[in-house]
């Protein structure tokens, strides 16, 4: 029966915003080269490269997914744990062992 303000909903949206930032720009080392010198550029080198990028791209975007799942299902587990502790009527001393 909690209700959030909206400040602390707008500081979850940044958070969510500012990680999904952070997994998409990614360190840019996929753009570089294998440090083959062959002398001249080619198309199959830059067909290569494209289909690298595309991959590498789509390798982000399901990182951010799976970052997103792991987060959402961490947090609703642990809401869930700590309902299902508080209640029961144990004592401090099970509940310790509970969550050990």
């Amino acid at each position: 029966n909690r209700k959030f303000s909206r400040t602390k909903w707008t500081a979850i949206i940044v958070l969510t915003i500012g990680v999904a930032i952070v997994q998409s720009s990614g360190s840019g080392d996929s753009s570089q080269s294998n440090g083959h010198d062959d002398g001249g550029a080619d198309d199959d080198d830059a067909l290569q490269a494209s289909a690298s990028s595309a991959g590498s791209s789509q390798q982000r975007l399901v990182g951010l997914i799976a970052v997103l799942c792991a987060t959402c299902t961490s947090g609703f587990s642990g809401v869930y744990f700590e309902r299902i502790l508080k209640g029961s009527s144990t004592t401090l001393w099970i509940r310790n062992i509970q969550m050990g």
